[in-house]
């Protein structure tokens, strides 16, 4: 398929909000559009998601029949009913596949350093993704980064992410900048305010980085080990954290792996941001068509 021969939507439909993104066939993106996720059923979900579709493409000024694929980026697993009625509410082909797989393809495309072979790519706190041989490497049971049947070996679960170890600190009435950002506010504690304390030098907010670094680079060492990536990207949003992120992975990295993989690899942080889901998604379709 040629740049020319029309145009393809990749969506999250796993983040805080739904994020649909429109590119050729080449990957350069022709527009963006987003809307807060909100609750439902699958029939209710699908509509939302059409109406962003729809809204998108009206947005471009482009021909629906231009648009000749639709895919998703989703979290767990793949909810085929929810496929099937976006394809009948959009009357576009659409394909689905993980989030996690779909940034990790999305990095490979359009992150230079991260054109490799292998890669392996960390998504936020929660999960990861392996790109071998040039292509994503997916477990028995299906899912992106899968061993020994586990379908999602993560660092830990969200519930013990940077958000939620900062929550626990708030509640305890512990005296942090991270209660300021946040406005008082609980529910307003998200990764991103706990990262902007920290670069503040908050000592809280500092503490909780540096500890998710370290258990995240337990787990990047044990996968160097395993898998000896030429690259590993961190994104999903942790990478905004920068070298308060990546010094503790890279220290225990070097600690932890084998000397030879060490001295190798290259960790980067992601550069397609809330992106990445989206993009990969786009990118995922363009190679199934």
């Amino acid at each position: 398929m040629k740049m020319k021969d029309g145009y393809i939507i990749g969506v999250d439909i796993a983040s805080p909000e739904l994020i649909a993104i429109m590119t050729d066939t080449a990957l350069n993106v022709a527009g963006k559009t987003k809307m807060p996720m909100q609750k439902g059923n699958a029939e209710e979900l699908a509509g939302k998601i059409a109406e962003l579709i729809q809204g998108l493409i009206k947005e471009a000024k482009v021909d629906i029949g231009k648009v000749k694929a639709v895919s998703l980026g989703v979290s767990g697993t793949k909810p085929i009913s929810l496929k099937n009625k976006i394809e009948k509410k959009t009357g576009i082909k659409t394909f689905m596949e993980n989030n996690v797989a779909c940034a990790s393809l999305g990095e490979k495309r359009l992150n230079p350093e991260a054109n490799v072979e292998n890669l392996l790519y960390m998504y936020s706190d929660v999960g990861y993704g392996i790109v071998t041989r040039g292509d994503t490497y997916f477990g028995a049971l299906g899912g992106p980064g899968e061993i020994y049947g586990t379908q999602y070996l993560r660092p830990w679960d969200a519930e013990f992410g940077i958000a939620r170890a900062a929550k626990k600190e708030v509640e305890k009435g512990v005296g942090t900048y991270i209660v300021e950002l946040a406005k008082g506010e609980i529910n307003n504690v998200t990764e991103d305010v706990v990262i902007e304390a920290a670069r503040r030098n908050d000592e809280v907010a500092s503490d909780i980085v540096e500890s998710v670094g370290i258990s995240l680079g337990v787990r990047i060492a044990y996968l160097i080990n395993l898998f000896n990536p030429e690259i590993v990207v961190v994104g999903g949003g942790i990478e905004k954290a920068d070298r308060l992120i990546l010094e503790p992975i890279n220290k225990i990295v070097k600690r932890l792996a084998f000397r030879e993989r060490a001295d190798t690899v290259k960790i980067i942080p992601g550069v397609l941001g809330e992106d990445a889901v989206s993009l990969g998604a786009a990118a995922l379709a363009i190679r199934e068509i």
